[in-house]
């Protein structure tokens, strides 16, 4: 964003660097990033972005425990938020300024200000950050040793939560619906290119019928002129003129019907030529309407999962954070475990609308042909999976032997590296677990790119390797995935005109192969 002047992006880097500091806990480093956004932000008048980034300033003094200098920031951040009249934001520093008072053992000004949050929220708020506000309200009666109204707001809280969680529960319903529906929509699409494939064959074949007839009509004609000539030889040849006056309108009166006959068979076949013509041209129209309908249903289905699930990831993103700050903040361990499995189940939810992302950006049309940096690639994909690989002890070896510049889609090679890799992680042996990755440029009939992915995981037992690749199948009943990691990688594989294969017995570890072949830059 620096080399393309785009201040604004490299104002949002700074702020996406911020919160990754922060989840690190790297506080100093976090407030520099933080501090580099706003300058950009006041500068650019991006007054709703200046307002988050003063919220972000202010969650990292209240990490530190200075909290006068979070409630700077913060009343900052209120006044932006009332100036521009966004209730949201408003309602939502409110109740963090409430926090920060709770957390000073200031309870009056807690209460005060977690009042006017919820009062606000409680006309047009959203049920997630309802549902803060409660905590809010549980935490400071806690702190303040009113254990009866903390109780009351605990369960407003877990009662919010549940029905957010069953919500989120019937999206991802909808979200799998709408998957079978965009594979179905494939189908039929599939169905009528071979029905034109047909149609297309039955009207050359009839144009081959008529060519053969026209044919035909041809020889019998010059059949007729040879008649005419062997008359003609015939009317010479004898000199008596009634016999070959006889003989001659005997001959022309067979050939006047033999034309007049021929005549009515190629009006015959003129008449049912057109008639071709016309029910084929109303077949392509048919054929080309359907295939348009379909394409406009596939485009707007695909839109719809890209746009749902990159607006589901927001809030969710939102609440992953909150679960974060209440691991630091809140010290009863009952709710500290509920706070991780809630965690967990965001995570969870938020890698299968990342996966639902992938569905789209496979399909996407607007892809860019430039080359694969394999090594970049896999240090992408292993960086994501760090946490995993480190709590699992995963020993990773890994090699790349490309020769020549491989120019395909990056984004759906990292499709297929980042899921083979995960699900080699998820399957891992329990004892000495390790991971080989080996990407080398190979001759398969055709010049290519070989990925191998190995394990010394589980495996897959005989009966379930015809279906590794199916949407939604999971071999394994303690499988904890989605089952739309390898459909991902079938998918993409057929997006790069390439192959995928498995190899491995139950117990003894598994090896994905997939090779996908050189494209033409």
């Amino acid at each position: 964003m620096k080399q393309i002047k785009d201040k604004a992006s490299e104002a949002f880097a700074h702020n996406l660097l911020g919160n990754i500091k922060f989840d690190q806990k790297a506080y100093v480093h976090s407030l520099a990033h933080y501090d580099s956004s706003l300058v950009f932000r006041r500068a650019l008048h991006l007054n709703t972005l200046v307002a988050n980034t003063l919220f972000n300033i202010a969650r990292v003094y209240r990490a530190q425990g200075r909290y006068e200098e979070a409630l700077k920031y913060l009343r900052e951040d209120l006044e932006f938020a009332r100036s521009l009249n966004n209730t949201r934001i408003v309602a939502a520093t409110s109740t963090f300024i409430g926090m920060v008072y709770s957390d000073k053992r200031d309870f009056v000004k807690a209460e005060k200000y977690l009042t006017e949050g919820l009062a606000i929220l409680s006309k047009n708020g959203l049920p997630v950050d309802r549902r803060d506000n409660y905590l809010g309200f549980a935490r400071m009666y806690r702190q303040a040793g009113k254990h009866s109204h903390a109780t009351a707001y605990y369960e407003r809280y877990i009662t919010l939560n549940d029905s957010i969680v069953n919500r989120e529960n019937s999206l991802a319903a909808i979200q799998r619906d709408a998957l079978y529906q965009l594979d179905k929509k494939e189908r039929e699409i599939e169905s009528l290119h071979e029905q034109n494939k047909v149609k297309e064959a039955q009207i050359e074949t009839q144009n081959a019928r008529i060519r053969f007839q026209n044919i035909l009509m041809g020889l019998i004609l010059l059949a007729l002129v040879l008649i005419s000539l062997i008359t003609y030889v015939l009317f010479r040849y004898y000199k008596s003129k009634i016999i070959a006056n006889n003989e001659l309108n005997k001959l022309n009166k067979e050939i006047r019907e033999q034309k007049e006959e021929i005549q009515a068979q190629s009006e015959e076949l003129i008449e049912a030529s057109e008639t071709i013509q016309e029910i084929n041209k109303g077949l392509e129209n048919s054929v080309e309407e359907r295939t348009q309908q379909l394409k406009e249903a596939y485009q707007e289905l695909d839109m719809f999962i890209y746009r749902s699930s990159h607006d589901f990831r927001r809030p969710l993103t939102t609440f992953m954070g909150l679960a974060e700050v209440a691991k630091i903040s809140v010290k009863d361990s009952a709710a500290l475990e509920l706070f991780t499995k809630v965690n967990e189940t965001a995570h969870n939810l938020d890698r299968m609308l990342g996966k639902l992302q992938s569905v789209s950006q496979i399909s996407s049309t607007d892809l860019i042909l430039r080359e694969v940096l394999f090594d970049n690639e896999l240090n992408f994909v292993l960086d994501l999976q760090r946490k995993a690989i480190i709590e699992k002890r995963i020993r990773v070896e890994r090699r790349v032997e490309v020769a020549v510049a491989y120019n395909s889609y990056p984004l759906i090679v990292r499709i297929i590296l980042e899921n083979l890799i995960e699900n080699a992680i998820h399957f891992s042996s329990p004892v000495n677990p390790f991971i080989q990755i080996e990407v080398r440029q190979v001759k398969e009939g055709v010049d290519g790119i070989r990925i191998n992915v190995t394990d010394n995981g589980e495996g897959v037992a005989e009966e379930f390797r015809n279906r590794l690749f199916e949407m939604y199948f999971r071999a394994n009943e303690r499988s904890k995935g989605n089952g739309l990691g390898l459909y991902l990688v079938k998918k993409a594989v057929e997006k790069l005109q390439g192959k995928a294969s498995f190899e491995g017995n139950p117990g003894q570890g598994s090896c994905f192969t997939v090779f996908l072949p050189y494209f033409e830059k």
